[in-house]
């Protein structure tokens, strides 16, 4: 039963990794402006907004780390009993990413992008955390 919600889970995030690459690669100024919109209309977010990059530097390292995770993710769901291990990668990667945001959110300023990030990243990393260490004990590897 844990292998199946985990291989379910990572089959969700092949999907939701590579349509999140496609979209910052075709869309890289909007996705800045998509998450200020929410943050300024939706939950009113009194403090500055993210604004739009003036190059793509980051972009690429985004879309290429986000084409990593689903292909990562995809293997591991494709055989999870011989590629468990895989999983790990993606918890790694979340949690890099959640202490980046926090740090970026505490240093660089009180943007609601950075919030958004850490919360939907904290939720990835959580949400592989628990289903990898309930499959992983289930198993006694």
């Amino acid at each position: 039963m844990q292998e199946r919600q985990l291989i379910l889970l990572l089959r969700w995030w092949v999907g939701l990794f590579a349509a999140t690459a496609i979209v910052f690669a075709i869309f890289p100024n909007e996705v800045i402006y998509w998450i200020n919109t929410i943050g300024l209309v939706i939950f009113r977010w009194p403090h500055k907004l993210l604004p739009a990059p003036s190059e793509h530097f980051w972009q690429i390292l985004s879309v290429s780390l986000l084409i990593v995770l689903a292909v990562v993710a995809y293997l591991a769901q494709h055989d999870i009993r011989e590629n468990l291990s895989y999983v790990k990668l993606i918890i790694i990667s979340k949690l890099a990413t959640v202490t980046g945001f926090v740090m970026a959110f505490v240093l660089d300023g009180a943007y609601f992008a950075y919030l958004a990030g850490f919360v939907a990243d904290l939720i990835i990393f959580l949400l592989t955390w628990f289903c990898y260490r309930r499959t992983r004990s289930s198993r006694a590897l």
